[in-house]
């Protein structure tokens, strides 16, 4: 699925850049972020809240695996900006296109 239209840019003048809050044991134990009240909003921005929860109370959840490094180290990898909260975040098209897809496929579950 290839999204052809030109998106507005977010206009990021009054937002900062999300800052990671650390995960206990991390990365192997004890915490992992799950993406909640994933949203396209009016101006096709990717927005959502990135929610820490303890591994030994998940509630059910659809996974996507992703390797986050590769996809932003080279400075001709397009990025997108993902509006998380009242910050936003840099990742690489390859996540935000995956993003747009799992939100399409479950568009139903809202």
């Amino acid at each position: 699925m290839r999204y052809r239209h030109k998106r507005p840019p977010l206009q990021t003048n009054n937002v900062k850049p999300y800052n990671y809050d650390a995960l206990l044991d991390a990365p192997y134990a004890g915490e992992v972020r799950l993406i909640h009240g994933l949203r396209i909003d009016h101006n096709d921005i990717l927005c959502c809240q990135l929610v820490k929860m303890r591994i030994d109370q998940l509630p059910p959840f659809h996974a996507l695996s992703y390797t986050w490094k590769g996809d932003l180290d080279s400075s001709s990898t397009p990025q997108d900006k993902v509006l998380v909260g009242d910050q936003y975040l840099m990742v690489g098209r390859n996540l935000a296109l995956a993003l747009r897809a799992v939100k399409v496929y479950h568009q139903g579950d809202d």
